[in-house]
């Protein structure tokens, strides 16, 4: 596959995918929003520093795609609180209310939420929300969960930091360094400090846009995900949708730091996989490793995910690997599906009942069969599986507990 330098260049400055909705005030007034100037290398010839530009930017020519891409669940991945859901402000005020202390505190020691107003973030809102806040150490979840499908708050167990252990999946243009630079003590700080947009933008898959806007005719200035192989595809998609133990780049992190597309996610997280029931994770080796004592169990018996934003974890042990890509059945830049566990947007090609029927012969496989809805996103099964075997509907042990 022939690549330009810019286009190297710009793949060298991709960071692994985060999420996103278009702000471009956010993208101004960002360190990550460096000029676009050029400078010279070691050769004496002309580099440009790549930037993002938001993807408000990206409308103006690619209207359809950016209008799809906000009817799906990608740029809202974090955003201001006055987008908490009617219901969830409802559920909130009555746990408030109740004094429902267990539900309510910021963070699993902080203290306890006594008003709604309190919140400064919200993230998602298709399945679930979660409530995010400000604190000197940085910004923390509460300690529960706004289920959509029931209607109700659950218990979350809100002990990471977001800058942490959520930020990298969930902003666009994340910069490592510089967030670790930041004081978030300082009353000025704020999360939008550390990203070039919030959500899952345009450039979160397709990279920075400041040389491709400068100049649209050239394709190569512009990261297309469509050019690389199936594999490449995959982990692509895997650097956000896969469940990891733990980085192998940054101790303490989880996201895949580093990650660039064209690259092996194994050589970034320790991917978990399933191996008696226990979080393991395949390594070069091939091996499985043991990593029982964090205490989440992931898999149901037979493999399959038992929690949400584990496509990847399931894609590895099927027939479909390398074989499909993601895009083949979805399409990140419309919503024209609805889930059919929650009536949610769905970025699915075609409606569900005909999802096999694209690629096999009419009425070869029963989706329901192949693809059941089991995973757990808002604590009831709403996530199908992507392991693309026949399997049960859940885990028989009663004795496993509930993913987290």
């Amino acid at each position: 596959m022939k690549k330009s330098l810019l286009l190297l260049l710009c793949l060298a400055l991709v960071a692994f995918v985060a999420v996103g909705c278009g702000n471009n005030d956010n993208v101004a007034d960002n360190g990550n929003n460096n000029n676009n100037d050029a400078n010279d290398n070691d050769n004496g010839e002309e580099v440009v520093e790549l930037t993002y530009v938001g993807s408000d930017r990206c409308a103006a020519c690619h209207g359809d795609e950016h209008a799809g891409w906000k009817d799906t669940q990608h740029p809202y991945m974090i955003m201001d609180a006055d987008e908490i859901l009617p219901e969830a402000v409802a559920a909130l005020e009555a746990a408030i209310a109740n004094g429902d202390e267990d539900l309510l505190r910021i963070g699993a020691d902080g203290e306890v939420l006594t008003s709604v107003d309190q919140i400064d973030l919200v993230n998602g809102g298709f399945f679930k929300q979660r409530f995010v806040f400000r604190t000197d150490e940085g910004h923390r979840f509460l300690t529960s969960q706004f289920n959509v499908p029931s209607g109700e708050l659950s218990p979350y167990g809100a002990g990471s930091l977001w800058e942490d252990n959520c930020i990298g999946c969930h902003s666009t243009g994340f910069d490592l360094e510089l967030s670790q630079s930041l004081d978030r003590s300082d009353p000025n700080y704020r999360l939008e400090d550390n990203f070039a947009e919030p959500g899952v933008g345009c450039e979160a898959c397709h990279g920075p846009g400041s040389a491709h806007i400068a100049d649209v005719t050239n394709s190569e200035l512009i990261v297309n995900p469509a050019d690389f192989t199936i594999e490449e595809q995959l982990h692509f998609c895997g650097s956000c949708h896969a469940r990891a133990s733990g980085s192998l780049e940054v101790p303490g992190r989880n996201d895949p730091i580093g990650f660039e597309i064209g690259d092996d996610i194994f050589d970034y997280t320790k991917v978990l996989s399933p191996g008696t029931n226990q979080n393991v994770w395949l390594g070069e080796s091939g091996r499985y490793y043991d990593s029982e004592e964090d205490g989440n169990w992931r898999f149901f018996e037979d493999g399959g995910s038992r929690s949400h934003r584990m496509q990847f974890n399931d894609l590895i042990q099927g027939p479909h690997w390398g074989v499909v890509s993601c895009t083949d059945c979805h399409d990140v830049h419309a919503a024209g599906q609805e889930h059919t566990s929650t009536g949610a947007p769905s970025t699915l090609r075609w409606a569900f009942e005909d999802t096999c029927n694209a690629c096999h012969e009419d009425g070869q496989y029963d989706p329901e069969e192949y693809m059941p809805v089991r995973a757990s996103s808002s604590n009831t099964p709403d996530q199908r599986n992507h392991t693309f075997l026949p399997g049960g509907v859940g885990n028989p042990d009663p004795n496993v507990p509930e993913a987290k």
